[in-house]
């Protein structure tokens, strides 16, 4: 994908979904007005902040430069990777609980 944010809040990118709840998004934000690449897991009701950020790097390339992203399931993991050539995969976040994802935790869609 090419995308830049250009405010705070503007994200584009990837999600492992089982429901509004219940989810993980790989993709790019923008954060203190620079560019990065984030790793956001949700998981709990809508009564309590339950949004958080579990892993994130900055994003160095150009603003028109492709970015690639890629979740691989593992059995009851994921792991999370970003690259900015074809094929060069960074891990960003390896061995994340899937588990979270499943209808006996998340309640189904």
């Amino acid at each position: 994908m090419t995308y830049r944010p250009t405010a705070p809040g503007d994200k584009a990118g990837l999600v492992v979904f089982q429901n509004e709840e219940y989810y993980y998004f790989l993709g790019v934000t923008q954060v203190d007005r620079k560019v990065v690449i984030q790793l956001q897991q949700r998981a709990g009701s809508r009564a309590g902040p339950v949004s958080v950020v579990v892993a994130s790097a900055p994003l160095t390339s150009r603003p028109d430069a492709p970015l690639y992203l890629k979740i691989q399931a593992k059995g009851g993991t994921y792991d999370f990777y970003y690259a900015t050539r074809p094929n060069d995969w960074i891990l960003l976040k390896g061995g994340a609980d899937g588990t979270l994802l499943s209808t006996k935790i998340a309640g189904g869609f």
